[in-house]
């Protein structure tokens, strides 16, 4: 039990991002960002990624939560978006 306390004190951003991008939809969502597309409705996403609403929702919140996507009229992906989004190109291109 001291472990998981101690573990959860010490964990790092690039883990929690891990995390997050582990998730299922997550890098899905992402994907859909591209350097040509940088804004899309709800309704798209929801459209293209035949997603329930309450977890495209959630993703969505998640990814804003991290500073990933903001979110006025349409979600926009931010500059940190974009280079994890590279990162998350380059490592599928390995496998």
């Amino acid at each position: 039990m001291y472990s998981k306390k101690t573990s959860s004190l010490y964990s790092c951003k690039a883990e929690n991002m891990l995390k997050l991008l582990g998730k299922k939809w997550s890098s899905s969502i992402l994907k859909k960002f591209s350097i040509d597309k940088k804004e899309l409705s709800f309704t798209e996403l929801k459209k293209d990624l035949n997603i329930s609403q309450k977890i495209l929702d959630q993703r969505l919140k998640e990814l804003e939560k991290y500073d990933i996507l903001e979110k006025n009229d349409h979600y926009h992906i931010t500059e940190l978006g974009l280079k994890i989004n590279e990162i998350v190109y380059e490592l599928e291109k390995l496998f």
